[in-house]
Parts: C-alpha cells; structure tokens; sequence
C-alpha cells in the first residue's frame, strides 16, 4: 500500500479491505441464493405447501460459519489495533491542548505554538488534552 497518513496505515487499509471483501461475498452469495428459492419455490409451481423437516447439519452449518467469520474478522481488527496502540520508545511526545477556536502545541523542549511542527522520519506521540471543549 502507498504511504499514507501514518506508519499503520496500510494496515488499517488491510482490515477495510478484508472486510470489505468478505460483506460483498456474503452479499452475493445470499443475495443469489435467495433469488433462487424465489424462483425455485414460486407459488405457481408449487401450489400445495409442503411441511420441510428440519436439517441439523444446515443448521449447525449456518452457525458456526458466521460465528467463525465474526472471530476472524474481530482476531484481524484486534491484531492490527494492538500494532496502532504501541509507541515506539524513541517516539517524540507533544502535549496538545484543544480550547475553543485553536489548538496549543507543547513540545518536549518547553516551545509552544499554535501550528504543529512534525519532523520528517520521525515516530510521534500526541497527548491529547482539552481545556474547555468536548470533542
């Protein structure tokens, strides 16, 4: 993946991805299967209803694949937020402040400004502070 707004960033990109895979593949699959039993099952063609036993086997089936499907998908989220949670040591720390109207950048030197200063290749920690907003 391409440089992005951070060092995580294409792992995050992998997880959309993924996911983004897998919805359109379920959406498909049932979507087509659906259309098929309306077909398969018209009225006209079947103008009796017929009582269908019960399929322990499906039902287990239609179980356990979401299930295994929800774990997977939280296991690759939870992998990849792990990684995005983790400061590197060397990380340079800057104090932020919100107030309303403006933001107030401290860096580890004692400067402050209202713009923020990042240097080129170099890992950063924000912490985020607020003085009189909620957001």
């Amino acid at each position: 993946m391409g440089s992005g707004a951070g060092n995580f960033a294409g792992k995050v990109d992998s997880v959309f991805l993924f996911l983004l895979i897998t919805s359109v593949f379920f959406l498909v699959v049932i979507t087509g299967a659906m259309i098929y039993f309306v077909i398969r099952y018209h009225r006209k063609r079947n103008p009796e209803p017929k009582d269908i036993p019960g399929n322990a086997f499906l039902e287990m089936l239609w179980t356990v694949i979401p299930t295994i499907l929800v774990l997977a998908m939280f296991y690759f989220g939870w992998i990849n937020y792990k990684y995005i949670r983790e400061v590197p040591e060397d990380a340079m720390e800057i104090d932020v402040t919100a107030q309303m109207w403006s933001w107030t950048y401290e860096y580890d030197n004692g400067a402050k400004t209202d713009t923020l200063f990042v240097p080129l290749n170099r890992n950063i920690k924000l912490n985020l502070h607020s003085r009189d907003v909620l957001h």
